[in-house]
């Protein structure tokens, strides 16, 4: 089955997920969120169980309790240090959203850490449209506005048929937010990018899979070509009927992961 277990970094707490008996890693960075993911982890585990026959897997969660100014670059570099603790020397890296977007720091500063690269629903850069959405959901946090903060969510990152079939299940469960987690969220959702990554991106030789929808609403999708176009990677874009979490919503998302890593 799973574990779930945490380390100290930087006298911080960051909660994560292992499962599989592999002798190769798969880490994954999953996008922004409001908690811990690996609150979900039964579900995760679900998701992502194939892998785990050849590989060991590694869900690695936001440090908890972070300062105002924590950066794109900091996820990167704490996630970096979690891998050093838990013994990790190489792995495949799998970054959603903004994990994809600490993924490309990894790629970038970290290549001998980095066999294989996917990168879901990301961008190399913070643009004007994510800067509005990301500025809206942490005055939402800020504010301890619960249930606008999730219907919010909810309405950028999922297609609109998933959005209808779960907006009140997140209104409901948007309850049991504690202050403590919506402060955190409030400062994640405002990390930046600090070394312009974007103008580093051909520093990536690693094997790269990037994956992008039509539907996202947070990242348009010219950014994942971009990504593949600087890194020479492989590219797969879904169409309109996905949103910006594409790799909830499409059924063969894992299955392409798989083939990829594979």
């Amino acid at each position: 089955m799973f574990n779930v277990d945490k380390l100290e970094i930087n006298n911080r707490i960051m909660r994560y997920m292992k499962f599989g008996e592999g002798t190769k890693n798969i880490v994954i960075i999953p996008g922004l969120s409001v908690g811990n993911v690996t609150t979900f982890a039964g579900a995760l585990y679900k998701k992502y169980r194939n892998f785990s026959r050849e590989y060991t897997v590694y869900f690695f969660d936001r440090l908890e309790d972070v300062n105002t100014g924590y950066s794109i670059k900091d996820i990167a570099f704490d996630t970096v240090t979690a891998c050093e603790k838990v013994g990790i020397k190489s792995a495949s890296f799998i970054g959603m959203s903004q994990g994809g977007m600490a993924c490309l720091y990894i790629g970038v500063y970290f290549p001998n850490l980095v066999e294989k690269l996917v990168l879901c629903s990301t961008a190399p850069v913070i643009d004007e449209n994510f800067d509005r959405i990301r500025t809206k959901w942490s005055n939402y946090a800020k504010t301890g506005q619960r249930a606008l903060l999730a219907e919010s969510f909810a309405k950028y990152i999922y297609s609109d048929t998933t959005y209808i079939k779960n907006i009140d299940l997140m209104i409901a469960f948007s309850e049991n937010y504690t202050d403590k987690e919506l402060d955190n969220f409030a400062i994640m959702a405002m990390a930046d990018d600090v070394d312009n990554i974007i103008q580093k991106l051909e520093i990536i030789k690693c094997p790269t899979l990037v994956i992008g929808a039509e539907g996202d609403k947070v990242f348009d999708c010219a950014y994942s070509k971009m990504i593949a176009e600087k890194t020479k990677g492989e590219l797969f874009i879904y169409g309109k009927e996905y949103g910006h979490t594409v790799y909830d919503e499409a059924p063969d998302y894992v299955e392409r992961l798989y083939n990829f890593i594979k």
